[in-house]
């Protein structure tokens, strides 16, 4: 089924991104998981939603560096939720489509979607629901475009498909992420460390 997030069987790709081994890949993520945890310093968020909690790892860093009120991870399959409790085990966690969010206007004060709306059937529905819940901040991050499809291929990985990742079904540079996200926000901060994009996000 379709609920717009991850639109082709994933769990050939298991999200193993956060636990890797490889020494350079390792280096990479802990460079992003520290742009990252900078970021969720800055909005000092109470209620947190995250959107495609994947494995869970997002998951346990936000509630290690907020100590949020309130956190709940969501994604799209029962096989992810699982993972995510393996991880989280005291965690809110729930099936959830990004394009139809089921809570009211403003429920949270910080929204995260981290290497979601490259997967999602529909993004600019998505990110009005993450500006509908949110009523502060959001954390939005995606693959830097050209850059990630050339990593892929340095590794050797998805040649035939010129280095996307299955399930990646949108792509933006860092220009067209920013005129995407700034149709609901104003900008706050915004890095690249290689090969992500991440941005902090105000509510306008």
């Amino acid at each position: 089924m379709d609920i717009g997030q991850r639109t082709v069987d994933n769990s050939k790709y298991k999200d193993i991104r956060y636990s890797t081994r490889n020494p350079v890949s390792a280096f990479l993520v802990k460079k992003f998981s520290k742009t990252l945890k900078a970021f969720l310093r800055q909005t000092g968020a109470r209620r947190v939603l995250e959107i495609g909690c994947g494995e869970g790892f997002v998951t346990r860093l936000t509630g290690a560096t907020l100590s949020p009120q309130l956190l709940i991870g969501s994604d799209y399959s029962q096989e992810w939720i699982g993972r995510a409790k393996n991880l989280n085990p005291a965690a809110h966690l729930m099936i959830l489509d990004a394009r139809r969010i089921p809570f009211r206007d403003n429920a949270f004060d910080l929204v995260l979607a981290i290497e979601v709306l490259e997967h999602v059937k529909g993004p600019e529905t998505a990110l009005e629901e993450i500006a509908r819940v949110t009523s502060q901040w959001a954390i939005l991050s995606v693959p830097r475009g050209i850059l990630w499809r050339l990593g892929n291929l340095a590794r050797g990985k998805y040649i035939a498909r010129l280095g996307n990742t299955p399930g990646h079904i949108n792509e933006w540079s860092a220009r067209t992420f920013r005129l995407f996200v700034e149709q609901h926000f104003t900008i706050s901060d915004f890095k690249a460390p290689f090969p992500w994009q991440i941005a902090l996000l105000k509510k306008k």
